[in-house]
């Protein structure tokens, strides 16, 4: 339903999203990331969210759930890419294949959402 959000987020990943979106007033040089509390979650939380809730996610997500796999290796990537480390080739094809699938979902569920 329309507050899913604050039914099945667990209390610490709902504060922490809180707390960097009352923080956003600084600094000034960048914009706010959205209305919605979920563009402040960080991305190991978007699989605790959906572990949690399973049932829902395989509507979308299809049987096989391997968002888990998807999310660590982008939070690989994202830790090293924020450190100045470098990333294999074969890293960055990876988490190319995978943007262009987790695009595809999305784009899937929006337009499930906006038929609904």
């Amino acid at each position: 339903g329309i507050d899913w959000w604050y039914d099945v987020t667990p209390r610490d990943i709902m504060y922490s999203t809180f707390d960097r979106r009352s923080g956003e007033k600084e600094p000034k040089w960048r914009g706010q990331f959205g209305a919605e509390p979920i563009y402040y979650t960080d991305i190991k939380d978007l699989s605790e969210l959906i572990n949690n809730r399973q049932e829902a996610f395989r509507k979308v997500l299809g049987k096989k759930l391997s968002i888990a796999t998807w999310i660590n290796l982008v939070e690989r990537i994202r830790t090293a890419l924020v450190h100045s480390n470098p990333v294999t080739q074969k890293e960055l094809d990876k988490f190319a294949a995978i943007f262009k699938q987790w695009n595809k979902i999305a784009w899937t569920v929006y337009r499930n959402l906006a038929e609904n």
